[in-house]
């Protein structure tokens, strides 16, 4: 079952999507289809292979966020670490 720190990761993410205003249309559609998966994941208790793909699209979308935005990387670095703490 996903933890708590998952669910408040997944909103500190939103928060930053909806705040950032410096994002081109395709890293802000990057962004928004994690938070999509992430609340897929939270909504039927991803499988292993799920959790697998969706840690590798938080790992790319880490690599192409840093330097230019780090409280985006902050926020995906804190959800990379909740699906890692509920076995996601």
């Amino acid at each position: 079952m996903p933890t708590p720190a998952l669910r408040e990761a997944r909103v500190s993410l939103n928060t930053q999507l909806r705040t950032t205003s410096e994002l081109d249309p395709e890293s802000r559609s990057l962004l928004l289809e994690t938070v999509i998966e992430i609340s897929a994941a939270l909504d039927r208790s991803a499988t292993h292979d799920e959790g697998t793909s969706l840690s590798d699209g938080l790992r790319d979308a880490v690599e192409r966020f840093e330097g230019k935005h780090p409280d985006l990387v902050s926020a995906l670095a804190r959800v990379a670490e909740a699906l890692g703490a509920a076995g996601i």
